[in-house]
C-alpha cells in the first residue's frame, strides 16, 4: 500500500513538473520554504497560543532534531541569499545591456535570457525575506499571508479604479 502511494505521488509530481524550466525552480524553492515555515508557524501557534503542550509529544524527537537543523540552515543561508539577490539585481542591469552589444545583439539566447537576473533576483529576495518575515512574526505567519492577500486585492481595486475613472495606467 505504501509503495502504491509513493508511486502515485511520483506520477503526480512528474505530471505537474513536465513543463518546468529553470525559471520555475526558484518559485518551487519558495513554495517549499513557505510550506515548511507555515508548518513551523502552525506548530508554534498550537503550542504557544492554544497552549496544547501535548502536541510536541506527538512529534518524534528525530523530527524535532531535523527541524532544528533545517531552521538553522535557513538562519545561516538567508543573509547570503539576500545579498546574492541584491547583487543579482544590480548585475542584471549591466548584463541586460549585453543585448545591445554589436556581436551579441542577434543571439537568441542573449536576447531572451540576458535579463533573467532580474527575474532570479526577485525570487531570491522573496525567498530570503520570507524567512525574515517568519522570524519576525513566528506563530502569526498565516495571518501575514492573509493580510498580504487582502492588501494585494485592495491595491488591485485602487489601481483598477484609477485606470477606469482617471485613465491613469500602471503598466
Amino acid at each position: 500500500m505504501l509503495s502504491y502511494l509513493f508511486d502515485l505521488g511520483n506520477k503526480i509530481t512528474e505530471e505537474k513538473t513536465k513543463g518546468t524550466n529553470v525559471y520555475h525552480l526558484l518559485q518551487y524553492v519558495w513554495l517549499i520554504e513557505l510550506y515548511y515555515l507555515m508548518l513551523n508557524s502552525l506548530s508554534l501557534f498550537i503550542v504557544q497560543v492554544l497552549e496544547i503542550k501535548e502536541f510536541t509529544e506527538l512529534i518524534p524527537s528525530i523530527i524535532i532534531k531535523y527541524n532544528d537543523n533545517t531552521m538553522n540552515l535557513f538562519q545561516l543561508w538567508s543573509p547570503f541569499i539576500l545579498i546574492f539577490g541584491i547583487g543579482m539585481f544590480v548585475s542584471s542591469v549591466f548584463v541586460t545591456m549585453s543585448k545591445y552589444i554589436l556581436f551579441t545583439k542577434n543571439s537568441g539566447i542573449v536576447l531572451y535570457h540576458a535579463d533573467a537576473g532580474k527575474f532570479f533576483s526577485k525570487w531570491l529576495l522573496i525567498i530570503s525575506l520570507t524567512y525574515y518575515v517568519y522570524t519576525w512574526t513566528g506563530k502569526f505567519l498565516p495571518l501575514v499571508m492573509i493580510l498580504l492577500a487582502l492588501l494585494t486585492q485592495a491595491l488591485n481595486k485602487i489601481r483598477n479604479m484609477l485606470e477606469d475613472k482617471y485613465h491613469i495606467t500602471f503598466r
